[in-house]
């Protein structure tokens, strides 16, 4: 997947975060290549769900959620969401944590190329970042990422989907400590990317890695099975999400029975 650089040294810091560094590294990414693995993922999405691959999260059984605010200058948008079971993939460089995907290397890991081609990786499509949540009652979350209660949420059940179910959806680990990479022993460099510092443990983040950044991906392959609106969703955000809704579940977001608690009602 790479190739290598033409300089011949390089100084390393201790640790390394990819979307802050610079390489010269070219990726080895192609259209045609990508969609092969998207035809792929297609056939295995339409196995039946008993012959679908064991997920490693041992709570696969929990839904997932995903946080949303409605753009809108760009209401079609939430449509291709919603309608066409497709979500964003950011690049790393597009998250906003810009520490993601953090390492320190191993003892006897690092050459002259390993700290620009690891950097490449996490900058390049291959390295599609598309997050979920547990939870759809975090406070946190709705402040941050449905536009301060304003936005939705979109329910996502694992079971019958291929891709959530995958080795390239994880949950993800928080740490004090930065990920070790060990490129000797094992030279599979993804494992950062479901490292994160503890400050973020609040998120209940799972991640699914994809094959393409940028973009709206993986067609009728993330099909939500219910919808949630904030406490703050105006009356015409509603009224596009059930226009563009189909039969998909409703819910609204509610006081809980504790101080400061909030649950989901739904309709």
């Amino acid at each position: 997947m790479t190739t290598k650089p033409d300089q011949s040294e390089y100084s390393f810091e201790q640790y390394l975060y990819p979307s802050l560094n610079q390489t010269s590294v070219q990726s080895i990414w192609t259209e045609k290549l990508c969609q092969q693995i998207e035809t792929r993922f297609v056939e295995e999405n339409n196995k039946p769900r008993d012959f679908l691959p064991k997920s490693i999260d041992s709570r696969e059984a929990l839904p997932l959620y995903k946080y949303r605010s409605f753009d809108r200058l760009h209401p079609e948008r939430t449509e291709k969401v919603i309608r066409e079971g497709r979500l964003w993939s950011p690049s790393i460089e597009q998250l906003n944590d810009p520490m993601e995907a953090a390492v320190v290397f191993g003892s006897g890991s690092v050459d002259e190329w390993t700290v620009p081609a690891v950097t490449m990786f996490y900058q390049s499509p291959w390295c599609g970042c598309i997050c979920f949540s547990y939870d759809a009652v975090c406070p946190q979350m709705w402040a941050h990422y449905a536009d301060n209660h304003q936005g939705f949420v979109l329910k996502y059940e694992r079971l019958p989907n291929y891709l959530l179910r995958s080795p390239h959806c994880r949950p993800v680990g928080y740490r004090r400590e930065i990920e070790v990479l060990d490129i000797v022993s094992d030279p599979d460099v993804r494992h950062a990317l479901w490292i994160k510092s503890e400050a973020w443990e609040y998120e209940r983040e799972v991640r699914l890695l994809y094959p393409r950044t940028n973009s709206y991906t993986a067609p009728d392959l993330l099909k939500a099975s219910g919808i949630i609106v904030g406490l703050r969703t105006p009356d015409d955000v509603k009224a596009a999400l059930r226009g563009v809704s189909g039969d998909l579940r409703f819910g609204q977001i509610g006081f809980g029975d504790q101080p400061y608690q909030l649950k989901v009602n739904w309709l």
